[in-house]
């Protein structure tokens, strides 16, 4: 199972995203915390693709256990990129124009 966790914090890192899990070995669980925008709305997606994880304050919380393998957390990092791609994408649209001076 850590084997799992080490694997999804190392594609969350590579995504660039903030780390709320301790990165050491030894002071690691089967839980991984990450920062991201909008939490709450890309968990929302994900759970309509199949993905289920959840949202805490600003972040999302994936826990693997014995039965994922690493074919999902790549899909669940394809999809958190898609995710937070469209999540820009209509905050682009909804913002409000803006000019510069």
């Amino acid at each position: 199972m850590l084997g799992l966790t080490n694997y999804l914090i190392e594609r969350v890192k590579a995504l660039g995203l903030r780390l709320q899990t301790p990165e050491e070995p030894q002071n690691r669980s089967g839980i991984v915390n990450f920062k991201i925008d909008k939490p709450k709305e890309i968990v929302e997606r994900l759970r309509k693709n199949g993905i289920v994880v959840s949202a805490r304050a600003n972040r999302i919380r994936v826990s693997p256990h014995f039965y994922n393998i690493k074919a999902e957390i790549d899909t669940f990092i394809d999809e958190i990129r898609k995710q937070s791609v469209l999540c820009v994408l209509c905050n682009l649209k909804h913002s409000k124009p803006f000019s510069i001076r």
